[in-house]
């Protein structure tokens, strides 16, 4: 077939029963399937050892970095000593030893013991004034506290001082205007009053029950007038009246108790405003006296209330002068220990000062005697060694060196180089590189034949792989569909699609044409009868396409109902295995 195994296997070799679809794979999954499938494996593993490589030049830079260090500081050593061999006035260097002694022995220093006791004790007395200090502002703190509410205590006591006297002028106002006021004269007038009342009521009374008797001989009047008026009788005994002299008279008696009840309706309102004058007069009196009442209340209130505001007074001057000679006394305690604070660490700052200095005359005395070892050891090289043999030595070890390290850093300009280069190969190996040139130069093949392929199934949507072989999904009323939002049998016949877009992939760049195609047992998932007759078309449609001759092994016997040219049954009875034709016949 002029293909690779690998890429065979990964490519016909699909069992969609027990593998993950492609588009169901992540995208390192779907990186390595295309990989295989592309024969891109050679550069990731080029893209492996790029990153090995550039690693074992790093490593090698480092160790070259360190022997180049390394041979700089020799080269300074042996100049230095190359330095001191060549001082050939060994007078001067005996009477710089000379000086040298006069003044180590000129130098006195103290053991840096005595320093660190010293400094030792004085923290350790500056650490307690701090304790003491610190106890002493907690107290100085509270009893501040102490003052400031008792201050707010005195300014309430004021304010209620203040509110006492106005207190004291209210109820004076109070018991002045209750002066004014006659309770027993409101009293009477309130009795007069009732009296006077009463006697309405009871006048009332009666003219309104003369006034109901009068209102009804009118009435009375008033029918006989019409008995007599209509039918012409007398309404006490119905007998038959001649003439007008008795209706007369009864107009007559009407009209006199009419004239009656007006005048007696008239004494009604008369006495009902008279009435209404002593009602007012006594609610006036009534609201008098409720005033009254109402003042007296105030004052007992008042009363209460300044009962209460003096038993709340309390000699708080004394209190607070007896705090404020506590914290003058706390205050001059604090100043006393923040002087001893302050002299102590000015004391510690002179003690480290003298140590430093200490320390430096020490360091003196150290590089003077360092300095007398180098110059007796150079005397004795003088006296005692072939100094012109050692300046030789010297000289060929720094030339050696240098030329080490000349060669040390012609190899690390070829590694920086080298480096690049393997890092511009890395670069290109990665999977946004090359890789995916080479998968996308091929996606859009993929796309028109996957999607030609769902057309010749009739499906109502098409699908667009990128180039790392998302899929979305297109169509009439479709917005932003994906793989995942298919249902089972759409996205089996995308998957059978997309297998045989790969097989047509192969076909183009395989050097032979192979016209076989096996699907072995490829419709045995579960999908649907509507599904496999989709999946059918699409195979007619590759068949008729490449002119291909197709076998399809299953185990579902429902397929037997599609349209196969020849349809072969297997059994297998007794351990022995049974081939018919679609007809029954025995093979």
């Amino acid at each position: 077939m002029g293909i690779r195994y690998n890429t065979f296997i990964n490519l016909s070799y699909t069992n969609l029963n027990t593998s993950i679809p492609l588009l169901k794979m992540n995208r390192q999954q779907k990186r390595i399937f295309a990989e295989k499938l592309f024969d891109l494996e050679l550069y990731s593993q080029l893209n492996l050892k790029c990153v090995s490589k550039l690693n074992n030049i790093e490593h090698r830079k480092n160790k070259i970095q360190a022997e180049m260090k390394l041979n700089s500081t020799l080269i300074e050593e042996y100049q230095k000593q190359l330095d001191e061999l060549q001082l050939s006035d060994i007078v001067e260097l005996r009477k710089h030893l000379d000086e040298l002694v006069i003044e180590k022995d000129n130098i006195i220093f103290v053991d840096v013991s005595v320093y660190d006791d010293n400094l030792r004790d004085l923290r350790h007395k500056r650490e307690v004034l701090y304790r003491y200090l610190n106890q002493v502002e907690i107290k100085y703190g509270i009893y501040n506290e102490k003052i400031k509410n008792l201050r707010v205590v005195l300014q309430q006591q004021k304010n209620r001082e203040t509110e006492i006297e106005k207190l004291t002028e209210q109820r004076q106002i109070n018991e002045n205007e209750l002066k004014k006021r006659q309770t027993t004269s409101l009293n009477t007038r309130l009795n007069t009053i009732d009296k006077q009342i009463s006697k309405f009521n009871k006048e009332l009374n009666v003219l309104q029950q003369n006034l109901f008797a009068s209102l009804q001989h009118i009435q009375y009047k008033e029918n006989d007038l019409q008995i007599i008026q209509k039918k012409s009788s007398c309404p006490m005994c119905m007998r038959t009246i001649k003439g007008d002299s008795v209706a007369l008279k009864v107009e007559a008696k009407l009209k006199f108790h009419k004239n009656e009840y007006d005048i007696l309706f008239e004494k009604i309102g008369d006495v009902q405003k008279k009435l209404s004058v002593e009602e007012k007069d006594k609610v006036n009196v009534l609201e008098e006296i409720e005033k009254n009442i109402t003042i007296k209340n105030n004052i007992a209130l008042i009363d209460v209330e300044l009962d209460r505001l003096k038993s709340l007074t309390v000699d708080v001057n004394h209190i607070i002068e007896r705090y404020e000679k506590v914290v003058k006394c706390y205050v001059s305690i604090i100043d006393k220990y923040t002087i001893d604070i302050d002299t102590l660490k000015i004391n510690e700052k002179n003690i480290e000062e003298d140590k430093k200095q200490n320390d430096i005359r020490h360091n003196r005395a150290r590089e003077i005697l360092r300095e007398i070892d180098i110059i007796e050891t150079k005397v004795l090289q003088y006296e005692s060694a072939n100094v012109e043999g050692k300046l030789i030595e010297i000289s060929n070890k720094i030339s050696v060196l240098s030329a080490a390290t000349e060669t040390y850093k012609k190899e690390e300009y070829r590694l920086i180089h080298l480096a690049d280069y393997i890092e511009f190969l890395k670069n290109t190996c990665k999977d946004e590189k090359i890789k995916q040139y080479a998968i996308s130069s091929n996606i859009p093949f993929l796309n028109r034949t996957l999607n030609s392929y769902l057309n010749s199934a009739g499906c109502g949507f098409y699908v667009e792989m990128d180039k790392w072989m998302d899929c979305m999904v297109r169509g009439p009323g479709i917005y932003r569909g994906s793989y995942n939002n298919l249902s089972g049998g759409e996205s089996r016949l995308v998957d059978m699609s997309l297998l045989l877009a790969f097989n047509d992939l192969s076909m183009i760049v395989s050097p032979n044409y192979f016209n076989v195609l096996i699907l072995d047992e490829l419709l045995d998932s579960s999908v649907d009868s509507f599904t496999v007759t989709k999946l059918f078309d699409i195979i007619r449609y590759k068949q008729k396409k490449d002119a291909l001759a197709v076998f399809v092994v299953t185990h579902r016997t429902e397929l037997s109902d599609m349209e196969f040219d020849n349809l072969y049954c297997t059994t297998k009875s007794q351990g022995f295995s049974t081939i018919r034709e679609e007809n029954g016949k025995n093979l």
